[in-house]
């Protein structure tokens, strides 16, 4: 009986794809267990936040000079009632500031509160 014992693999054959394969795995372990790195940008995450920022705007029309508000209680104009140019009477309203309902308000409440004193 001839018998013949035949190696399983030559060296060159087995080696390189148990490289690939090691590399694979090694790949894979790193990816999965590397810390997660969150990549949404920042003005994405505003949350309600005011953002503000330094530049330069450039109209490309008409220049309109705007100001902080003046005042304390921080009113701005929230409707204006007339047009540049437009020709008004004395007494005529021409715009409804931002504190305009508080300020109502407050001005119903002290009516009230001098009816009820002359009342007594």
């Amino acid at each position: 009986m001839d018998v013949r014992i035949r190696p399983l693999l030559p060296l060159a054959q087995w080696l390189l794809p148990a490289l690939v394969v090691i590399s694979v795995l090694g790949a894979s372990f790193y990816g999965w267990n590397r810390p997660k790195v969150q990549t949404t940008s920042p003005l994405m995450r505003t949350e309600g936040k005011t953002i503000t920022a330094l530049g330069h705007l450039t109209p490309q029309g008409e220049v309109i000079r705007l100001s902080a508000p003046s005042s304390i209680d921080g009113s701005r104009v929230d409707r204006l009632l007339v047009t540049e140019g437009q020709h008004i009477e004395a007494g005529q309203t021409v715009a409804i500031l931002s504190t305009h309902a508080q300020q109502q308000a407050g001005v119903t409440e002290a009516e009230a509160a001098i009816q009820v004193a002359q009342k007594n």
